[in-house]
């Protein structure tokens, strides 16, 4: 789901009252999971602020999971937040920040694991092949992420490989992925990276996509040894190539 960026307190309830408004309908036809795009709330100082009350409301409402980017100024978070029906929330601080445009922001140094398959990552940290498989392998006695949930914003001319690069991840380890981007594609995908729903966001106002899409199976092979298979054809490529240099200098 897509919205608009804004500063201002009145125009951020605004924007909450729309999302929930979509969520509302949305969840009349079926779907009980949301993501909203990285840093689509701004003003919020914390999870339980007036600005935030029309998600939480609708989360309780409508027996929803709901995944919001969101940005507060003081202190300064780039964060994503999950309602729960039960009025539970869990906060999430983005750890990879892009530089120079994130600089006042702290670097979160926890994985975004929301329990019972679910997971929480904010855009460029999807970037990181070594920090999704962290995250999977934190997850392993809750069998592993299934379905992770992604805030996210590009600028347009890298969407389509942004929006991949984050696909590859859920192909690595096994979860399906529901991504919200602003300036970029929305993208549902399941954990082979087969694209199950995609809608570019080049617009203002409230864009919307739904899809059904399986929870991934959990921790891949890859999950377990990483880029050791890829580091073992290095080293076997540069053993050929002595061995043929060495042979071609016996000849000689």
């Amino acid at each position: 789901m897509k919205a608009f960026h804004t500063g201002d307190m009145a125009a951020a309830l605004s924007v909450t009252r729309n999302y929930s408004d979509a969520i509302r309908a949305e969840a009349a036809k079926g779907t009980r999971f949301f993501v909203t795009p990285e840093g689509g709330v701004q003003g919020s100082r914390n999870a339980r602020s007036d600005v935030l009350a029309p998600l939480m409301a609708a989360a309780r409402d409508t027996h929803s999971v709901i995944v919001v980017g969101a940005l507060s100024r003081d202190p300064a978070r780039n964060m994503a937040l999950a309602f729960y029906p039960s009025g539970r929330v869990n906060e999430y601080d983005k750890r990879h920040l892009l530089s120079p445009f994130e600089d006042r922001f702290t670097p979160g140094q926890a994985p975004g694991l929301l329990g019972n398959g679910l997971a929480v990552a904010i855009c460029k940290d999807l970037d990181f092949p070594r920090t999704l498989r962290a995250d999977v392998r934190a997850a392993r006695y809750q069998n592993g992420i299934r379905i992770m949930a992604v805030p996210a914003s590009d600028f347009m001319k890298d969407d389509w490989i942004h929006a991949r690069m984050a696909i590859m991840r859920g192909v690595e380890n096994g979860f399906a992925m529901v991504r919200s981007a602003f300036n970029g594609l929305e993208t549902v995908s399941d954990a082979q990276g087969r694209l199950i729903a995609s809608a570019r966001i080049d617009r203002p106002g409230m864009i919307v996509i739904s899809a059904a899409v399986s929870p991934g199976n959990g921790p891949t092979l890859y999950t377990r040894i990483g880029d050791a298979f890829s580091w073992l054809c290095v080293a076997l490529s540069l053993g050929l190539g002595v061995g043929a240099t060495r042979r071609n200098q016996g000849v000689s």
